[in-house]
């Protein structure tokens, strides 16, 4: 007979090995996009690690934590689609034991753990950012231990898990500025230990006070890049101003928190049957946890609800901010990757009621829910470069590197799209930005592997630009470099009609149309040029 600790070692690594799994297919086979592009540029250019912090402080929206470690890693390992990676998938993977230990000390019981290590391996959004070279596992990560170290500091009074606590928060504060939500929820219910929970509150306070101290002196030097990221909104930039408005919809928590569970990448393509059984989930999991109610309200210890409390704070707390930050605008297909960390508590949650069930309601509540999961697991790992436009920039890149003529003019839109097409194409082609309009490369920042100050800025801002400014900017271009090709990538529904007009009323031919939605790249040439050669 195997021992316990022996038999919780076997599941535990039999979830993490299925976990990994998931998380290898296609690691290395989907292309990059283009934040990943930026990642990888942003560590790779910058001769000296001061030159990379101070690009990071002064243009990046991310701290640079993890473009310092993924300095490294490609030095190491190369800066292939598998290694790069693989830097999340680490964190990724290591987040399935973590979330069992966690499981088995805020609950005392090894079934409630097992579940909660297994949904970790399994959660379309821990898988997603497990498998794209950005900081967002990583942020994850960090929350998972914060929480432990926390949850443990209170219940044992060991100064071990306090310095824990307040690295964990360190490092997740230089992962993402994101992380500020999370950091937030777990001092406020810290605060509210002190008062409902804690006897010695004035000791207590001390040590809120030293840990949350050494965090500001921890992060005091990063703290004017951060302040500089806020304050910078304030100011006008090439006649344009911050534009993302924070307030949202009464759907706006229900939208999120169905995606933290259920990765919709085709959010016009929802099943029918998909949306039943996901239907089925919700009102399954309410009967459950009104079961579970019933079921232990005589028994039910303080410190079990406590710790029911203490998950439901950090659930609840970070959403609300998120609610009111202006990262919460959807400017992106994941954007609530912000608050990633959510899924940590929320499994936790879930878990617990799946495993205080009888089994057979257990086992019903689990296996709809596990249904409900397959098919966004299914479109979490499949490819995404065989749809989805924004993998699609290798493939349009190589078809320009094949065709292109002296003299082409390559144009993107703006942002990141210009230094990510940039790594693909030849070194002899270089993309130049179209917005702002008014905007003609002049940054210092700006090079062929990095976006400068003001393109960073522009999706913040891009709300007030003035369209009707499209021509004049063409016209500007075609004087300044005078091709007798343009190549536009990436220009969507909104700008492309404007565009396109110009190339028509100075009767320029539409040699190569856009495969739209998912093969965004023109290419016009003037009248007199031939065409392009198929």
């Amino acid at each position: 007979m195997l021992s316990e600790n022996r038999k919780t070692i076997i599941w535990v690594i039999a979830f993490t090995f299925f976990g990994l799994v998931l998380r290898l297919i296609n690691l290395g086979i989907e292309p990059f996009w283009g934040d990943e592009i930026s990642s990888v540029n942003i560590s790779r250019h910058f001769s000296t690690v001061t030159e990379l912090l101070q690009y990071s402080g002064e243009v990046d929206f991310n701290p640079p934590l993890y473009f310092l470690l993924l300095r490294s890693w490609i030095h190491w390992f190369g800066e292939g689609q598998f290694a790069v990676r693989s830097l999340s998938l680490i964190f990724g993977a290591a987040l399935i034991p973590v979330m069992y230990v966690l499981a088995k000390f805020f609950f005392e019981s090894s079934k409630t753990a097992y579940i909660a290590a297994f949904l970790t391996a399994v959660m379309p959004m821990l898988i997603e950012f497990s498998q794209e070279a950005r900081t967002y596992i990583m942020v994850c990560f960090c929350a998972a231990v914060g929480m432990l170290a926390l949850w443990q500091y209170l219940k044992e009074r060991e100064n071990k898990y306090l310095l824990i606590y307040t690295l964990a928060n360190i490092a997740g504060l230089y992962f993402s500025y994101s992380y500020l939500f999370f950091a937030v929820a777990l001092a406020s219910w810290w605060v509210l230990e002190i008062i409902f929970f804690q006897q010695n509150k004035s000791r207590q306070a001390f040590f809120f006070f030293l840990a949350h101290a050494a965090m500001v002196f921890g992060f005091a030097f990063w703290l004017d890049s951060f302040l500089l990221k806020i304050f910078l909104g304030n100011e006008i930039l090439f006649g344009l101003a911050r534009s993302i408005d924070a307030s949202r919809s009464s759907i706006f928590f229900e939208s999120v928190s169905d995606n933290l569970i259920w990765v919709n990448k085709f959010p016009h393509n929802d099943d029918r049957l998909i949306v039943i059984v996901k239907l089925f989930f919700k009102i399954a999991i309410v009967f459950g946890i009104v079961g579970v109610f019933r079921k232990m309200s005589a028994s039910m210890d303080r410190e079990r609800i406590r710790s029911l409390l203490f998950l439901t704070w950090l659930l609840v707390v970070p959403l609300i901010i998120f609610f009111f930050s202006p990262h919460s605008f959807p400017y992106a297909p994941i954007y609530y990757r912000h608050v990633i960390f959510v899924v940590l508590p929320l499994v936790l949650l879930i878990s617990f009621v799946v495993s205080n069930l009888s089994l057979k309601q257990g086992f019903v509540l689990f296996t709809i829910l596990i249904a409900s999961l397959v098919p966004s697991i299914s479109a979490v790992v499949g490819n995404d470069g065989l749809w989805d436009h924004y993998f699609k920039m290798r493939e349009a890149a190589i078809y320009i590197n094949e065709h292109h003529k002296t003299g082409d003019l390559v144009i993107v839109p703006a942002d990141v799209m210009r230094s990510s097409l940039a790594y693909y194409l030849k070194p002899e082609i270089t993309p130049i930005t179209f917005f702002p309009l008014n905007y003609y490369g002049l940054d210092i920042w700006n090079t062929r592997e990095t976006f400068g100050l003001v393109e960073g800025e522009y999706p913040t801002r891009a709300g007030t630009e003035n369209f009707s400014l499209i021509p004049k900017k063409l016209d500007n271009l075609a004087s300044l470099y005078k091709p007798k090709r343009i190549w536009l990538y990436e220009f969507d529904y909104h700008t492309r009609p404007m565009v396109r007009e110009w190339f028509e009323e100075r009767e320029w031919r539409h040699i190569f149309k856009a495969i739209d939605p998912v093969f965004r790249l023109d290419l016009y040439a003037q009248e007199q040029t031939h065409a392009l050669q198929r």
